[in-house]
C-alpha cells in the first residue's frame, strides 16, 4: 500500500472513515431493532454490515455478522441478543486495526484532509 497513487490514497482514507461511521450506525440500528423485536431489520443491518466486513477482510465480524443475519432470521432470539450485544466491542477492534494499517501505510492518514469525491 505504500506505493498508492495519491489519488488512490485519498480514497482508501475516505473509505477506512466511512466504515467506522457506517459500522456504528448498523450496530446501533441492530440493537434498536433488537429493543423493538424487529428481527427482520437486525438481519438486514447484519447482513449489510457483513457485506462491508467482507469487503474489508475483516474476518472476525463477518463471522459475526454473517452469524447474527441467520439467528435473526430464523427468529432465535437467545442467539440474537449476545451477538448483538458483541458487535460493537468487535467493530471497535476493528476500527483499532484499520486505522493502524491505514496510517502506517498512507501518509497524512491522521491529518484532516477532505474526503475523496465521487
Amino acid at each position: 500500500m505504500r506505493d498508492l497513487d495519491p489519488k488512490a490514497a485519498v480514497i482508501l482514507k475516505d473509505i477506512c472513515r466511512r466504515f467506522t461511521g457506517d459500522c456504528t450506525v448498523l450496530v446501533t440500528g441492530c440493537a434498536t431493532a433488537l429493543g423493538g423485536g424487529d428481527h427482520a431489520e437486525i438481519g438486514r443491518l447484519a447482513h449489510l454490515l457483513h457485506g462491508q466486513c467482507l469487503a474489508l477482510g475483516l474476518g472476525s465480524l463477518v463471522e459475526a455478522a454473517s452469524e447474527l443475519e441467520q439467528s435473526a432470521k430464523n427468529g432465535a432470539l437467545s442467539e440474537v441478543v449476545p451477538l448483538v450485544g458483541s458487535l460493537l466491542p468487535l467493530v471497535g477492534r476493528a476500527q483499532i486495526a484499520l486505522s493502524a494499517a491505514c496510517a502506517a501505510a498512507i501518509p497524512g492518514f491522521n491529518e484532516n484532509e477532505k474526503p475523496a469525491q465521487p
